[in-house]
C-alpha cells in the first residue's frame, strides 16, 4: 500500500497517532456498519469498519503500546464480500490499491481485509475516510489487567 494512503480523507489522523500508516497486522475488527446510502440521490452503499489497533512490535502491557481504535468509513462500496465476522476478527491486514474504473471514468480503491482469525472481505470502493482515531483501553486480554 505504498503511498496509496494518501488518497484517504483524513489519513493524517492516523499519521499523527502511530507515525506512519500502520500495517493493520494483528488489528481486530470491532464492529461493521452497512447502510444503503449516504441519504443523498443517487448514492451507494456505505460500510463503516471500527478497528482495534496497536503498535504490534511493542508488548501488551507496555503503554507505548497505543492502543486505539479508529473508524473508517468506505463510500460508494460495490462488490462487497463478506465472510465470516466471529467474536474476534483479528485480521492479517488491511491492503489498499487504486485503480481506474472506465464506468465511473475515475479512480477507485479496491480493498482487501485478509483473515487472521474470523472476518475476511473484499470490495471497491470511490472514497475512503479515516472517521476518528481515539486511544482504547480493551477490556479483555492481556494488556487489560
Amino acid at each position: 500500500m505504498e503511498q496509496t494512503y494518501k488518497g484517504i480523507v483524513g489519513h493524517e489522523k492516523l499519521l499523527e497517532r502511530f507515525g506512519h500508516w500502520p500495517s493493520f497486522h494483528d488489528a481486530e475488527v470491532i464492529s461493521v456498519r452497512l447502510e444503503r446510502d449516504r441519504g443523498e440521490p443517487l448514492t451507494g452503499p456505505v460500510l463503516t469498519f471500527v478497528f482495534h489497533l496497536f503498535r504490534i512490535e511493542v508488548a501488551p502491557d507496555d503503554p507505548a503500546r497505543d492502543n486505539t481504535v479508529t473508524s473508517i468509513c468506505f463510500r460508494e462500496v460495490e462488490s462487497l464480500r463478506l465472510f465470516d465476522f466471529n467474536h474476534q476478527n483479528a485480521i492479517s491486514g488491511l491492503a489498499i490499491a487504486t485503480s481506474y474504473c472506465q464506468k465511473l471514468s475515475g479512480p477507485i480503491f479496491s480493498v482487501e481485509i485478509k483473515p487472521g482469525f474470523g472476518l475476511s472481505c473484499s470490495f471497491s470502493c470511490t472514497q475512503i475516510e479515516v472517521l476518528s482515531v481515539e486511544p482504547y483501553k480493551p477490556k479483555w486480554g492481556a494488556w487489560s489487567t
